[in-house]
């Protein structure tokens, strides 16, 4: 019989991992499900931003719903907004909910509770596992993921940002868990079997959460001048353009070329909204001929320090 099911994804390493399990299983997983901080609009603990976390949730090819949440959200809190997020999963067919849990007896009771109430089964497909074999299992199959949190009260933020290798687990000090099961790190995956792309990912300034220290996961892009969004939905352009026109300001790239296509204009649209909301834009134009046309946007930023005309 089946089941469709909707798989809750952090951008991290074990419900990437859970969603491959999933497919490998025959399972029929037709979206993902993901929190995001109201304030921040970032994943709590992996801080990943909802720009990139869509990039990488339309890498496996699958919709992406969406749960605001406060940052002092309680269990009620929780509990309400899920309820409304069931609705919706319901009008779409799901029958189950799955997560990337470990071995955490609490967490799986607390879910089983919550979706049993909501008329959800839950699926648990790497409950059990040996987190060693699980985590070598992981790497063996090319998955690529950094440490973007760490809890320094049982992980050293020195182990901040580093790739979640074979090397990694060999230096990690005893009692850490190699997947994290305890808190001590979460991760971003930018690559593996679950992926159809790999993403070129930087990371951003270590900053307090909590008890925990964050480093922001973001795409790079070549310094090159030009930023090619063919690629890239609607939604997600503008913040990557202003992340990409801020480096290039500050690397002394005053002349910008952004690639966004012809089409119908959508993508085009959105980008020339934001240089209009930028202070640092002098000018923008469509292309000419041998530039991509109205396919691509050339833009002149002014140099660092300077802001617009008083």
């Amino acid at each position: 019989m089946s089941e469709p099911m909707w798989l809750w994804w952090s951008g991290g390493k074990d419900a990437a991992w859970a969603l491959q399990r999933l497919r490998q299983q025959g399972a029929e997983v037709t979206g993902l499900v993901t929190t995001l901080d109201e304030e921040s609009g970032r994943v709590p603990y992996q801080g990943v931003g909802e720009a990139l976390l869509r990039l990488q949730a339309g890498a496996t090819g699958l919709p992406l719903w969406v749960l605001p949440l406060p940052a002092t959200a309680d269990n009620n809190t929780y509990a309400r907004r899920v309820g409304t997020l069931a609705e919706q999963a319901r009008a779409a067919g799901v029958k189950a909910m799955a997560f990337g849990d470990l071995a955490l007896a609490d967490v799986r009771r607390f879910r089983e509770e919550l979706f049993g109430n909501l008329g959800f089964a839950c699926r648990f497909p790497l409950w059990g596992a040996a987190s060693d074999a699980l985590a070598r299992e992981m790497i063996d199959s090319g998955l690529e993921a950094r440490l973007t949190c760490v809890d320094p009260r049982r992980l050293d933020a020195s182990f901040l940002g580093r790739p979640f290798d074979e090397a990694l687990l060999t230096e990690l000090p005893a009692g850490v868990d190699p997947c994290g099961e305890a808190g001590e790190f979460h991760t971003f995956v930018s690559a593996g079997p679950m992926l159809d792309t790999t993403f070129d990912i930087a990371l951003g300034e270590p900053e307090p959460f909590g008890e925990f220290r964050v480093v922001e996961p973001v795409l790079r892009a070549p310094l090159d001048g030009t930023l090619d969004l063919h690629a890239v939905p609607a939604k997600e352009a503008g913040p990557l353009v202003d992340d990409y026109l801020d480096a290039c300001r500050a690397a002394g790239i005053l002349q910008v070329r952004v690639v966004h296509g012809k089409g119908i204009g959508v993508l085009r649209e959105t980008v020339h909204a934001h240089l209009r909301r930028r202070d640092d834009v002098e000018h923008f134009t469509l292309a000419g001929e041998g530039g991509g046309g109205w396919g691509a946007t050339l833009v002149r930023l002014r140099p660092a320090g300077e802001g617009a005309p008083g």
